[in-house]
């Protein structure tokens, strides 16, 4: 069950992960400098903070799921 949890996680943290290269693109053939008073480094990091927070969330979840699947915790002797 754990491999399952981890490998829908994987995809889940590389679909925005795509998804931000593909709006980053679109964005970068809209972007005038002309037209908006931003520099395209703040599209960017909006971008970046939409797609990459939450696939980098998605990650650190399936890292912590593989870590607990080869190191479960300990269990504590009660006296």
């Amino acid at each position: 069950m754990a491999r399952k949890g981890e490998k829908i996680l994987r995809i889940a943290a590389a679909g925005p992960a795509a998804l931000f290269i593909v709006l980053l693109g679109a964005d970068a053939l809209r972007y005038r400098s002309t037209l908006y008073s931003a520099p395209f480094w703040v599209f960017a990091l909006a971008r970046a903070v939409e797609c990459l927070l939450p696939a980098a969330l998605c990650a650190a979840a399936a890292w912590l799921v593989r870590r607990r699947q080869v190191h479960p915790p300990r269990k504590e002797k009660q006296s």
